[in-house]
């Protein structure tokens, strides 16, 4: 499985609750309607806490590399994603990466648990 990162900010004349009502309602259903092999897509907002200088963090699972490169590598669909994220994105900002995930397994967090 092939897992992606994206540290998001959003347009400097938008509401935290503008931008989140756009990626939301209409990016996110926009990305599910174009981009084949997605099997898992969170979005992570700050809440409380220490203040992070993002706006969400988003994560994005593909089935394995040729489901990612099969929008990834075709410039039309990569130039329409990238129209569509500009109304609400600062792109200019934005932060993208693919990442390992490396999970711990239950039975050793029960047993530091106590």
């Amino acid at each position: 499985m092939k897992k992606r990162l994206a540290f998001l900010y959003r347009l400097p004349h938008l509401t935290i609750e503008e931008f989140r009502e756009h990626y939301e309602t209409r990016h996110v259903p926009y990305i599910l309607e174009r981009v084949p092999g997605i099997v898992r897509y969170i979005r992570n907002y700050p809440k409380g806490g220490a203040p992070v200088p993002w706006d969400v963090m988003t994560e994005v699972w593909f089935d394995d590399d040729d489901a990612y490169l099969a929008t990834a590598s075709k410039a039309e669909s990569m130039n329409a994603i990238r129209q569509e994220e500009s109304k609400f994105l600062d792109l200019a900002r934005a932060q993208f990466m693919n990442v390992a995930e490396n999970v711990t397994p239950a039975h050793l967090l029960k047993s530091v648990a106590g």
